[in-house]
């Protein structure tokens, strides 16, 4: 599915590079932990290796492909845009891809995040956004990407991924007090996520930040990247 994927009409629909550079990691540059890496060569192919990708079907014994069903939010329309830029891409190999939208309120509650509900409707791939509940590899990584985070509702690690080999690292991490070990771990859980394939990254998402200049005591929230809205006040 990586290696299907079109990169740049992803990018598009989420709003062009203006919206966000092409991720090829899923930690993001802001994230400590982030260390640049293109395991697929997506920058390169950013519209897709259709060759490669039908290798890879063909090795897992799906030459001719299969049917699957993408989900997204209904009220998001860069998701929404973004799913249809997949199954057009996907149709390239193969990969017939239905798309059922939910609403974004009960997404994780109900539907993608259900996994009763995302086997049962034969959900192969989930749109959704992420940031960090505080600015660590362990605060972005871990609800998406360890095992142990799976939930029957309200999960966020719609892939599923259960690796072993990650779970033990997020373990390993918790008694780690030097900040450089820590680092290499959530470096090191990027690599194998990436490796994975369990994730499919589309774009940092970046957001262009307006101060007023008459605003007084504005700063950006390390946490969420965007501005506090708490102490704000008015320089009048």
């Amino acid at each position: 599915m990586i290696y299907a994927a079109d990169h740049e009409a992803l990018q598009t629909a989420y709003g062009g590079p203006t919206s966000g550079d092409i991720a090829t990691t899923v930690l993001p540059p802001n994230i400590v932990g982030y260390q640049k890496a293109d395991t697929y060569n997506l920058l390169k192919n950013k519209n897709g290796d259709v060759t490669k990708a039908k290798s890879e079907l063909a090795a897992c014994g799906k030459p001719d492909g299969f049917t699957t069903t993408i989900s997204a939010r209904a009220n998001r329309p860069k998701e929404v845009a973004g799913a249809q830029a997949l199954q057009q891409a996907l149709s390239k190999i193969g990969v017939k891809a239905d798309i059922q939208t939910f609403p974004s309120g009960q997404y994780f509650a109900n539907y993608a995040g259900s996994t009763n509900f995302a086997h049962a409707h034969n959900f192969g791939l989930m749109f959704m956004g992420w940031g960090a509940d505080w600015p660590s590899g362990y605060g972005f990584l871990q609800q998406i990407m360890d095992g142990k985070a799976i939930k029957a509702s309200g999960n966020t690690n719609l892939s599923e991924l259960d690796d072993p080999a990650i779970n033990d690292l997020f373990t390993k991490s918790t008694g780690i007090t030097d900040v450089n070990e820590r680092t290499k771990i959530w470096t090191e859980i990027d690599q194998k996520v990436m490796a994975d394939a369990a994730i499919i990254p589309i774009i940092y998402e970046k957001a262009l930040l307006y101060r007023n200049p008459e605003a007084s005591n504005v700063f950006v929230h390390q946490a969420y990247g965007m501005y506090s809205y708490v102490g704000i006040g008015i320089k009048k």
